[in-house]
């Protein structure tokens, strides 16, 4: 019983594929991607809900959020990679984490996935009040890229996405506004031709150059 528990957590944890590797004494990279699309959710202006909330209505706060995420996840075939304080970080795209979603759901490109996932994100936001009465607030970036997935770290192994375009998606994050997407040009050309809502601009971007920002 005991032994199904634990299995049950390291299922939670890491994509069966790479579990398979470690079974095995296999560390470090597993495969390069040549796409995936990455998103980043982050709670916008959070250190004031931290000295606003009270701890105990903090953590029910990012226990309900970011379980309805994990759903969405589910919903939309991608993988949860981490959660880290603020920010939930997921992708799409990763062959192997997507062996058991539906070919219905493959049928559509994992950057219009990835992109309908932060729809219903902000859909979810526009109903979420919290227990002080102020609106809960997101900003989302997207982007669409090469990465190298791995496991990394003897204690407490944790499967990561390594690479520029982690980096990047963190910057459409970081140059979003409340409660909006903020697609990279790579993964807007991939979602336009159905979504059109959007609005472009040329910022220069911190440790990127001039990049051309597509907002929803």
């Amino acid at each position: 019983i005991e032994l199904k528990k634990d299995n049950l957590i390291i299922a939670n944890l890491i994509p069966e594929f790479v579990r398979e590797k470690m079974m095995k004494g296999e560390r470090g990279a597993a495969l390069g991607y040549e796409v995936v699309t990455i998103v980043f959710c982050d709670i916008y202006d959070f250190d004031s809900l931290v000295a606003k909330l009270s701890p105990k209505d903090l953590i029910e706060l990012l226990d309900d959020l970011y379980s309805v995420l994990d759903q969405f996840c589910a919903l939309h075939g991608l993988q949860k990679i981490e959660t880290v304080g603020k920010t939930y970080m997921a992708a799409g795209g990763i062959k192997e984490c997507e062996v058991d979603v539906d070919r219905i759901t493959l049928m559509t490109n994992h950057a219009i996935r990835s992109f309908e996932f932060g729809i219903d994100i902000l859909a979810l936001i526009q109903k979420m009040v919290l227990t002080n009465g102020d609106k809960l607030k997101v900003k989302i970036g997207i982007h669409t890229g090469k990465v190298i997935p791995a496991v990394v770290g003897d204690h407490k192994p944790q499967f990561s996405l390594i690479g520029d375009t982690v980096n990047t998606t963190a910057r459409m994050c970081a140059y979003s506004t409340e409660n909006c997407i903020n697609c990279s040009e790579f993964a807007y050309e991939e979602i336009k031709e159905k979504y059109k809502d959007f609005s472009q601009s040329t910022r220069e971007v911190k440790g990127k150059g001039m990049m051309n920002l597509y907002l929803y």
